[in-house]
């Protein structure tokens, strides 16, 4: 697939699970299903995963560029803050990580190759 394509997928699928968040940190009457942004922030990590393999993994050896690294940091942070939250209340951490997600990709993806 496309590595443009599995960008703009990851980006939306993460905007979307950052702004169902939002509105749910702003909305504190009632209770909130904790699965919608469970299922958005999971897909969202998924196609982020294919983007970087993607990525990393080149024909001539692994491209461990600056903002590929830096997109791979960023990943694996939102994976071990999301893994916690569902043991402990943290979910406001993924208001930080997820954006910080969707800039990573971005600059990843208009970065041109290293060592071309």
């Amino acid at each position: 697939m496309n590595n443009t394509l599995l960008g703009i997928t990851a980006i939306s699928l993460y905007v979307a699970a950052t702004l169902f968040l939002a509105g749910r940190f702003r909305k504190k009457t009632g209770s909130f299903p904790l699965f919608p942004q469970l299922l958005l922030t999971g897909l969202a990590l998924l196609f982020h995963v294919f983007l970087l393999s993607q990525l990393l993994f080149q024909p001539d050896g692994i491209n461990l560029g600056f903002f590929n690294s830096l997109t791979l940091l960023a990943w694996l942070s939102l994976l071990i803050g999301l893994t916690i939250s569902l043991r402990e209340s943290i979910q406001h951490i993924a208001l930080v990580l997820m954006p910080i997600n969707i800039i990573t990709i971005a600059l990843a993806l208009v970065s041109p190759p290293v060592g071309h």
